[in-house]
């Protein structure tokens, strides 16, 4: 590899911040005003008053989580964002409401006020400098008192501040209903009380006022009336209190408004929080609902409101669904400053021309003080041996570190260790420290992020099993055996190992448990642990796997209050006859603690102190202890070679780390640790400081025995040395083009988040902000060195492993191979721009569908957005000549949610699917006609000739049961899926009506010449996961998937089909929402690709049997390479490369990246797929979009296939805001472009047919004009038909007789160039498709030949066929007709 160019580096990043920052800036969040995301990633911001300077004071609440995360940041002028104040108690007045941090400032700006729930008093902190943050943030100990309690009234809950004209403060305490202020004597007391607020729909209802926002006007205080629980909508008011306590309404009916500000033009504004879900109860019992992982549990996202007091006492809305907003100002240079508590964020809204507001923005100043220093300085070395001895000197490095601390072999470590491999500390029973931190992977898993509870197995084969074993403690049950809620569920961070560990300050990432002075007790997030008094490190950290749900606690334990997880667990060991006596001899209690329990565990692990690596006897005077690579890389390492690279300015020391925490740029794969809007964040040490300033840092780990501890960094991104310091030299170009698939396994492709430069800026690592020049061959001698750094000792461990445990449970059984490989393939994504062809001018897509006839509406969420998530991913289609009229008819699928029972029953009754006939290109609803118009909550659709009558019957997924219309050919329809053996009986779900299916996919699998009928299984609404981890869908459990044979008539004369789930290996108890019948493999028969929701994707491979199917399916799920792990939606199958195999793509959540992968198995003989998604000339392929329809589809008739997705946010919390564009990616194959695609909108009409809330979609040549036109079903609202206007190319379409889905044509053109179609019978997303071939023939005037293969095993050629027709052919080649 050449040396790293800097200044195009520079130039390219620089080109990416400017890009993101003003596409930010220019893509409103909303609709209007424009608004700019200033910072995300606050602690629950409640409070904001702004300095004078122009610099903001931002309360966070913190996390509410009874600990002490509150605190006030900073943000100056110059866009330095951290904590001011922090240590600040964070507990909620009732465990929903925001008990904010009050924040203001006095006004002669001398001094700043804050306090928080239960303090009973305020704060305050003398203002000294305006612009600069602290190095450490005070601490409450170190404000001023202020408004303390008297003659027994004491503050409460202060909500907000405003002034007097004579400068004394009147504070709203939300808890005591009332306002406070303080008498000439400076003593407290409550001026005015607010009465009950009466419930708008229950007059009888009184609640209580809850003060929040408060400011004044003239002689009267304005106050914002929250309302008190329920929260009924429209209970809240703006009212007015006089200096003589005379209180008058300004304003009512609001939903639970929480500030109240005035605008540079003296107009009021009213912020609201949100609407309240009233199927949530109040208070406490709310935590048993889990639906919403995050604190505020019934308060609605998106549905809080700006709004301005207009001259006629009008409130005007400003700005709709914003997401929990909790406080605001007018900013004096302009707009209004919002701050979220969802996502922590703090939002500009511009509401003028003015928007100064750039350098506010943290980070957005960092490139500009890049230094631009000479990176390929070079120093000239003369005696390497003297000039290492010279670096030891310096830097006075130490041989052997920590080696007399090692713990050796006595009875406290002997103990340690038998409780280390004995999975009886686990609340499941079924792992153990060891799972993750094994001998065989030097006291790691060897695994990118670990599989905890509810995993089989160790390292990299260690996978999810479909059942756990619960322990007596969950329901007073022996082995009670319940479907495993953990799939999917991955702890977000990489196992670190515990070699050494008790020589580092801090234990885990984030350094949540650190030990700064020596001797100084433990400092943890926990305040049961820091009672322990501990004053080792280790010893505390053994404290923590033991009570998280996912590493340890399992089902059984968790989730508990942490520390009676810990006396649960020491318990056990009390009734453990062996433990008791080991415990009693060792301590000389009869009575275990948990003291004796984590010493004992510290003991073994400091018995892992392993530091004799030849750097260490060449430090001690070996210099033949390292080879001359080695030597060179030391060199390096320690920056004698080139200033530019010096890595022990971070990993300096004998234990070669600074022990302090930097950003690297890291590109965040997995779970996440619940930050920022998506959940998906992990802001890591700003976790344990709560302080912005260390966003995105993470420990600096010790390189000792670095080359056996991979993969590496905090998530495991890198799987090797190579890789971790080509990083290090340019972490931004680096993280901007990650590549999973030449990193990590399959599973973990989805979880990688696209970079966010512009979020990550301002905690960036100043020391390689640089970046390093380094040389292919520099870049071995520093991988050569760190190897040095390895104590042959650490190498294999295998003699710590025990035969068996005390406790007699079982051991995890050693991998099948100690190490796995990842066949790693660079290839180069270059992000394609610029126009792609001016020939295309008059091509593009238009919204046809009123003038065509279409009034479909889908009836989810008529009267308001109910939890009801399932609904929320319905609305299928299929298309269907169903008259055999050669014009292609309309099903639409309906649903309805149960709460709206009622509202349809009194409104002429519950919504019904919809057939529309197509009369040459205008629809006719024949619905009732036709006698199609079932009612169900239906999901999706297919139209399959299931009794091979040559008429399309249409089988429907949906809840509690899905249906089969058969076709009459009268123009009816007769039902009849319980007859045909298709009674929606699935295994997962203990009560059948909460079955949900979701996608149905048809082909003659066994080549009897019948059409066979597989089934998603998706959840079953009622199957809950006890104590779930996630929200939807990860708290509940999947449910199977079916297959069906179809077995042609009984002796009634009706179809039947036979279940052959189980018989063909289709056991899976997943969340399915996609599924296709593919020849993936060009073997002449049908595999199966199934997209998952939260749990591994499954390719299953064709495979001839002798059993009573004649086939098998074969899960290739470890080997194909197409195990994405992501939300798995939508599916496509097409041969877009033009290698003549067939690829696939999934589309995601908006969190994730849409899954596109390139067809491999030419190469490898068996089937196999390498994931392109990186590799396609795109740039974050579906980021920010929640994708469902997807189709591989050549739209411009230019010969290759393009893909289009259809897209719409889910969960639904307001349906305008979760609508999403239609997104069209061009293949520029034929642009001479190969394997890559274009981004279009603006050019082809979609950016002007604007967001759609789309789920289900299917292509189709309705009006028979020879290109593919787009029928898409809305959630919630109106389908959509986008017509294919101009595309410039000529064209072919082909039409079978039969019903032989599978079939594969070939179009050989003149030049050589052959095009590749399959037919498919369910595809996309919940839908089918027109069963027609399409191909797009370029210029192309004259097809050399067309091969059409079916599945039966005929193949038959057309020849010099004219272009430009639809020609209908029989299954022996013959033409039958050409329109």
């Amino acid at each position: 590899m050449d040396s790293i160019k800097i200044k195009k580096i520079k130039f390219y990043i620089l080109l990416h911040i400017v890009t993101l920052f003003f596409s930010c800036k220019a893509i409103s969040i909303y609709a209007k005003p424009p608004i700019t995301v200033i910072a995300e990633g606050l602690f629950n911001p409640t409070g904001l008053a702004e300095m004078p300077d122009k610099g903001l004071l931002i309360a966070e609440e913190g996390t509410s989580k009874d600990d002490f995360s509150g605190g006030i940041s900073l943000l100056t002028s110059k866009g330095d964002l951290g904590r001011l104040i922090s240590g600040i108690s964070s507990r909620r007045e009732s465990g929903d409401f925001p008990s904010t941090s009050l924040i203001s400032i006095a006004p002669d700006g001398m001094s700043i006020y804050t306090g928080t729930f239960g303090l009973g008093h305020l704060w305050e902190l003398k203002i000294e400098k305006y612009n600069i943050l602290p190095a450490l943030p005070f601490k409450p100990e170190s404000l001023n008192t202020f408004m303390l309690d008297h003659e027994g009234e004491k503050l409460i809950n202060p909500f907000d501040i405003a002034f007097d004209k004579s400068g004394l403060p009147v504070i709203t305490d939300s808890f005591k209903n009332a306002l406070a202020t303080t008498n000439s004597e400076g003593k407290l007391i409550f001026s005015h009380h607010f009465g009950f607020l009466e419930d708008p729909k229950n007059p009888n209802n009184k609640i209580e006022a809850v003060p929040t926002g408060i400011i004044r006007i003239k002689d009267e205080f304005f106050v914002t009336l929250f309302g008190g629980c329920p929260y009924p909508s429209g209970s809240g008011k703006l009212v007015a209190v006089d200096k003589f306590n005379n209180q008058r309404t300004v304003v009512e009916n609001l939903n639970l408004p929480i500030d109240i500000a005035l605008d540079q033009n003296g107009r009021i504004l009213l912020l609201e929080y949100a609407k309240y879900d009233s199927k949530y109860p109040c208070f406490s019992e709310k935590k048993q609902h889990r639906e919403i992982s995050r604190p505020n549990y019934g308060f609605r996202r998106e549905t809080g409101r700006l709004s301005r007091l207009n001259k006629k006492g009008e409130l005007q809305t400003i700005l709709n669904n914003l997401s929990l907003p909790s406080s605001m100002i007018a900013y004096s240079k302009g707009g209004i400053l919002i701050t979220e508590m969802d996502g922590g964020r703090l939002l500009h809204v511009q509401t003028d021309s003015s928007n100064e507001v750039d350098n506010l923005i943290p980070g957005n100043n960092s490139l500009s003080e890049r230094k631009n220093q000479n990176l390929s300085q070079v120093k000239s070395i003369t005696n390497i041996d003297s000039s290492l001895r010279k670096i030891i000197k310096i830097n006075n490095l130490n041989p052997f570190p920590g080696m007399h601390l090692k713990e050796e072999n006595s009875q406290l470590s002997k103990l340690g260790a038998e409780l280390f491999f004995d999975p009886i500390l686990s609340g499941d029973k079924s792992l153990s420290c060891a799972t993750c931190h094994h001998p065989i992977f030097a006291m790691t898993d060897g695994r990118v992020l670990p599989i905890g509870v509810g995993g089989v197995g160790l390292g990299v084969e260690r996978f999810f099993g479909k059942e756990i074993s619960v322990s007596a403690e969950y329901r007073n049950t022996v082995n009670e055996k319940i479907s495993n809620p953990f799939i999917g569920r991955l702890i977000p961070r990489n196992s670190q190992t515990i070699i050494n560990s008790h020589l580092l300050r801090t234990q885990f990432w984030d350094g949540r448990v650190e030990n700064k002075i020596s001797g100084d007790p433990v400092k943890t997030l926990e305040p049961e642990v820091n009672k322990l008094g501990l004053k080792d490190p280790l010893a505390a950290q053994v404290l923590f796997p033991i009570v998280s749900t996912a590493e340890m606690a399992g089902i059984s334990f968790g989730p508990k209050v942490s520390h009676l997880v810990r006396d649960m667990v020491v318990k056990r060991l009390e009734e453990n006859e062996y433990y008791t006596k080991r415990f009693k001899e060792i301590f000389g209690k009869s009575k275990i603690d948990l003291l004796q329990v984590s010493s004992s565990i510290a003991a073994f692990e400091r018995s892992l102190i392993f530091n004799e690596s030849p750097w260490d006897h060449y430090i001690n005077g070996n210099k033949n202890a390292l080879t001359k690579k080695q030597k060179k890389g030391a060199l390096l390492f320690y920056g004698a070679i080139k200033p530019s690279v010096n890595c022990s300015s971070c990993h300096g020391g004998d234990m070669m780390t600074d022990f302090d925490f930097h950003n690297l740029l890291v590109p965040q794969i997995g779970p996440g640790k619940g930050g920022g809007t998506t959940g998906r964040e992990d802001y890591g040490r700003s976790h344990v400081t709560f302080d912005f300033r260390d966003q995105y840092k993470f420990r600096t780990p010790s390189l000792r025995n670095v080359s056996l501890t991979g993969p590496y960094f905090h998530n495991g991104a890198y799987p090797t040395l190579e890789k971790v310091i080509r990083h290090h030299a340019d972490m931004m170009i680096h993280s901007l083009n990650y590549d999973p698939s030449v990193n990590i396994p399959a599973t973990y492709y989805s979880s990688v988040m696209p970079t966010r430069l512009e979020r990550q800026l301002h905690s960036l690592a100043p020391e390689l902000k640089e970046g390093m020049e380094l040389t292919e061959n520099e870049i071995e001698q520093l991988v050569s060195f760190l190897k040095a750094l390895t104590d042959p000792n650490a190498s294999d461990l295998r003699h710590l492993i025990p035969e068996k445990v005390p406790s007699g449970l079982e051991l995890d059984p050693l991998p099948k191979r100690l190490k796995a490989k990842i066949e790693m393939k660079t290839e180069q994504n270059t992000i394609i721009s610029g126009p792609v062809s001016s020939t295309k001018s008059g091509w593009h897509f238009k919204d046809v569908t009123k003038e065509v006839g279409l009034n479909f509406v889908h009836g989810a969420f008529a009267n308001e957005i109910h939890a009801d998530q399932p609904l929320m991913v319905s609305g299928g289609l299929c298309w269907i000549d169903f008259n055999n009229d050669g014009w292609q008819d309309l099903y639409l699928v309906n649903s309805h949610t149960e709460q709206e029972i009622e509202f349809w029953e009194e409104n002429g009754g519950l919504p019904r699917n919809q057939l529309y006939q197509n009369n040459q290109g205008k629809f006719i609803d024949v619905s009732h006609s036709s006698k199609s118009d079932i009612s169900l909550q239906g999901n999706g659709c297919i139209a399959a000739d299931f009794n091979n009558d040559q008429r399309l019957d249409i089988f429907i997924t949906g809840e509690g049961k899905d249906a089969l219309l058969w076709n009459n050919g009268d123009g009816t329809f007769t039902e009849g899926a319980k007859e045909a053996g298709l009674l929606n009986t699935v295994r997962g779900g203990p009560d059948k009506k909460g079955d949900w299916h979701s996608a149905a996919a048809a082909a003659d699998l066994n080549g009897d010449g019948l059409i066979d009928l597989f089934i998603g299984g998706y959840v079953n609404r009622f199957h809950i996961v006890h104590n779930p981890l996630d929200d939807f869908p990860m708290n509940h459990y999947g449910i199977g998937d079916q297959l069906f044979l179809n077995q042609g008539h009984d002796i009634s004369g009706k179809i039947k089909f036979r279940n052959v789930t189980e018989e063909v290996g289709l056991k899976n108890d997943e969340r399915t929402l996609g599924a296709i019948f593919s020849d993936l493999d060009n073997d002449g028969d049908l595999d199966l690709y199934i997209a998952n929701d939260g749990q591994p994707n499954r390719l299953f491979a064709y495979e001839t049997a002798e059993n009573n199917t004649g086939f098998v399916y074969i899960d290739t799920f470890e080997t194909s390479d197409t195990a994405d792990r992501g939300s798995g939606m939508g599916v496509a199958s097409g041969d877009w490369d033009n290698d003549g195999f067939n690829d696939l793509v999934v589309t995601n959540w908006d969190i994730e990246l849409n899954a596109i992968y390139r067809n491999q198995t030419a190469d490898s003989g068996s089937l196999n797929f390498k994931y392109s998604t990186y590799n396609i000339g795109l740039h974050e392929f579906g980021n920010n979009h929640t994708g469902w329809g997807v189709h591989f589809a050549d739209l411009d008739h230019d010969t290759d296939l393009d893909l289009l997705i259809v897209n719409g946010h889910t969960p639904i919390f307001n349906k305008e805001m979760a609508a999403e564009n239609v997104n069209l990616y061009l293949n520029l194959d034929a642009e001479g472009n190969p394997k890559k695609f274009k981004l279009l909108k603006d050019t082809v009409g979609l950016s002007e047919i604007g967001p759609i809330l789309s789920r289900g979609s299917a292509l189709a040549d309705y009006d028979n004009d020879g290109d593919l036109d787009l029928a898409i079903g809305v959630n919630g609202g109106r389908a959509r038909l986008l017509q294919n206007v101009n595309p410039p190319g000529n064209w072919i379409v082909l039409e079978m007789e039969g019903f032989l889905p599978g079939t594969v044509v070939v179009v050989k053109l003149p030049d050589g160039k052959e095009l590749k179609r399959e037919w498919h019978t369910g595809s996309s997303y919940l839908s089918s498709e027109d069963p027609r071939f399409h191909f797009g023939l370029g210029y192309h005037d004259l097809i050399t030949s067309i091969e059409i293969k079916n599945t039966n095993g005929k193949s038959f050629f057309l020849n010099n066929i004219s272009v430009n027709n639809i020609i209908r052919v029989d299954n022996n080649g013959t033409i039958l007709a050409k329109h």
